[in-house]
């Protein structure tokens, strides 16, 4: 989802510890994030959730906890 989002190519391999706002990711494309995410997993989340779990490592871990805990 982050590499369609950011308009990665799919093979593109992200450091999972970079900031995702270092690597270009902007507020509407948070927001674009969000609205992915909710309909793939079928759950709402905060609109800040890429702000408050800004690399891929630690939005992977929010979503594991939220869907499966």
């Amino acid at each position: 989802e982050v590499n369609q989002v950011m308009g990665f190519a799919q093979a593109y391999s992200l450091d999972p510890e970079q900031s995702l706002f270092e690597l270009g990711m902007d507020s509407l494309m948070a927001l674009k994030l969000e609205n992915r995410l909710e309909r793939s997993l079928g759950r709402a989340f905060p609109t800040t959730v890429s702000f408050d779990y800004p690399t891929v490592a630690a939005l992977a871990q929010c979503l594991n906890d939220w869907c499966f805990n």
